[in-house]
């Protein structure tokens, strides 16, 4: 059984967070709920939860405010918000879970099960300090990679591209293997599209400054690798170069 804080402060939303808890998440004892950054404090702080379900607009605050009090390598966090905005983006590049309001059962259970499932590694702390350093940036540097088993805290820099797999994504660095993520290609063609990365082809998204060279319908890249690019795309590749 996993005890968890629902910190949010619209109390009949709050109340409805629960209920969906106990009716869908059986496993999961709600062991506090609170309505603000002070509140949300003292609960975690008193009754250790080992998870926080966690609105990230509070009347005294917001969530970041309270995770840069509480952050912890064993906590998991699942935020909860009703905005696509820049708070959600930075969530994104730190590979934080979240929920949007309303919630829909299947995506409580999807995050649930991750959140209960998942083996922590000290890495682990990397998903919520990067998302310290990333909420206050429109741009941020750093982003967290993170597989089944490991999370990559990476330059955004270092990434060369990124080769579609189906629901999958291959991400290609400087200095690493390759990693595979549960992620599509179109969820970091969106993430990425802040640091010159290009979506050339249906199954690759490349960083604009890895490229160097095109041969016919080649790109050459900084790691000595040559993918293929669509046709449509190869106006876009030559206006790099003037």
């Amino acid at each position: 059984m996993e005890t968890a804080v629902v910190v949010e402060d619209e109390v009949n939303v709050r109340i409805g967070i629960v209920s969906m808890i106990k009716d869908y998440c059986p496993d999961v004892d709600i062991v506090g709920e609170a309505g603000s950054v002070a509140e949300g404090f003292e609960k975690i702080t008193q009754l250790n939860p080992d998870i926080v379900f966690l609105d990230i607009n509070l009347p005294d605050g917001s969530g970041f405010d309270l995770l840069k009090k509480i952050v912890r390598d064993n906590l998991k966090v699942i935020f909860i918000t009703a905005y696509g905005d820049h708070a959600l983006k930075a969530i994104k590049y730190s590979a934080v879970d979240y929920l949007l309001k309303p919630l829909i059962p299947e995506e409580l259970i999807e995050a649930v099960d991750k959140a209960t499932k998942f083996v922590r590694h000290d890495k682990e702390f990397y998903e919520l300090s990067s998302l310290s350093e990333n909420q206050g940036q429109n741009a941020p540097n750093k982003i967290v990679i993170k597989t089944k088993t490991e999370s990559y805290y990476l330059d955004i820099g270092s990434i060369v591209y990124c080769k579609a797999d189906g629901n999958y994504a291959h991400i290609i660095t400087t200095n690493q293997k390759p990693i595979m993520v549960a992620k599509t290609l179109k969820f970091y063609e969106e993430v990425l599209a802040d640091h010159g990365f290009l979506r050339v082809h249906q199954s690759y998204l490349v960083n604009s400054k890895h490229i160097v060279g095109l041969q016919g319908n080649l790109l050459q890249l900084s790691n000595n690798e040559s993918i293929e690019i669509s046709r449509r795309k190869r106006g876009v590749i030559l206006d790099l170069f003037k």
